[in-house]
């Protein structure tokens, strides 16, 4: 493959990435074997992919409170895969351990994506602010995120 421009790997390389997938979180059980004068190595299990583990209970617990948090939040644009997600995954129903109040006469909560949208993407907010008592609105250009 190096003549196609792929970077040449090491023996010791493959040996290490076969080591990883025998502990956490695969725990594939691979079988070390001669042939024709060859080492070998395999699944000793042939139907065996890292791509159908099983969450433990503990994984889909955690999950599914970090999607029922998220999804609690109004006005976040492309959080409406969360339901379809957990369906997909196949999480069971809890009762929710964190929740947040919800004021539904709130002004603006729904700016909650966008702000949410502008810190993922790193781009600066225009604020206009007023204190209560004084209605004169000031500019603020604000970086919402960590730099």
């Amino acid at each position: 493959m190096i003549e196609a421009g792929f970077p040449e790997v090491s023996q010791r390389c493959i040996e290490k990435d076969i080591n990883y997938l025998e502990y956490a979180p695969f725990y594939a059980e691979i079988e070390r074997y001669r042939a024709y004068g060859r080492r070998c190595i395999r699944y000793e299990n042939p139907s065996f992919t890292i791509f159908r583990n099983e969450l433990s209970e503990e994984e889909s617990n955690l999950i599914l409170e970090v999607l029922n948090t998220i999804g609690q939040f109004d006005g976040l644009a492309y959080f409406e895969w969360l339901d379809r997600f957990k369906i997909g995954l196949g999480l069971k129903k809890r009762p929710r351990i964190i929740s947040f109040s919800n004021n539904p006469y709130l002004q603006n909560s729904n700016l909650l994506g966008v702000l949410f949208d502008n810190i993922s993407n790193q781009v600066a907010v225009q604020l206009g602010y007023h204190t209560f008592s004084d209605k004169e609105t000031k500019e603020i250009i604000f970086h919402p995120y960590l730099h």
